[in-house]
């Protein structure tokens, strides 16, 4: 009776050490890919696997491509008007960035035919900028007018879109919207920048741009400069 009570003892001490061993072991697979719900610090050996994993980190930690530059512009809005402008655009690898843009439009004034006055508006547009991909931002800030008679500032909402047709020319669509005290204000320029040299381009489109009570629309050409 006793050899059957140590026999009976050996058996439950090995299936306690058995038990416990399987529960901290790892995993056991005879197949390509791991189990299911597995949670194991190996290296995992399934080629396939571990080129996803390589392809799909490095991109979540991947940062952007900084963006810098500078344009001077001219407006021929019609025989009377026209404007004369500069913009500075900066985005970081964090895709976070600003945009600043001044306008200014010259009105010639005439009565009777002759010559009385130049009609000057001060156009000021400052935007944080959000890169959502290489070719979409996001842009939210303010827009301001400012003449010798009146001032008026408001916010605006609007996108860049950028596509590269190829190494040199890139086509640029920007549409946004100001709500000003008494009216609202759609701004939309498109056009194309052609890269000269990795530094330096040109620029050209139409820009129009509207309100309740008045219009100014005109073709847009440029110089930019890339840092």
């Amino acid at each position: 009776m006793k050899r059957n009570f140590m026999k009976y003892l050996g058996l439950g001490l090995l299936s306690v050490i058995f038990g416990f061993y399987t529960a901290n072991a790892e995993p056991f697979n005879n197949s390509n890919g791991p189990i299911k719900g597995m949670k194991t610090e190996r290296k995992i050996k399934n080629p396939n696997l571990e080129t996803r994993i390589e392809e799909y980190e490095p991109e979540n930690k991947k940062e952007g491509k900084k963006e810098c530059s500078l344009s001077v512009f001219y407006r021929n809005i019609n025989s009377l008007t026209s404007s004369t402008g500069a913009g500075f655009y900066f985005i970081g690898s964090n895709d976070l960035g600003i945009g600043l843009e001044v306008n200014q439009y010259e009105k010639d004034v005439y009565g009777m035919q002759y010559y009385l006055a130049t009609e000057r508006m001060v156009q000021l547009d400052a935007s944080m900028i959000f890169r959502l991909n290489p070719g979409l931002s996001a842009e939210i800030g303010i827009k301001k007018f400012h003449s010798d008679d009146k001032s008026d500032l408001g916010p605006k909402l609007g996108m860049r879109v950028k596509i590269p047709l190829n190494e040199k020319i890139k086509f640029y669509f920007k549409p946004d919207m100001s709500f000003l005290k008494d009216k609202t204000i759609t701004d939309i320029y498109g056009g194309f920048d052609f890269d000269i040299t990795s530094d330096f381009g040109v620029t050209g489109g139409y820009s129009y741009m509207s309100s309740s009570s008045d219009e100014l629309s005109g073709p847009v050409i440029g110089l930019k400069y890339n840092f």
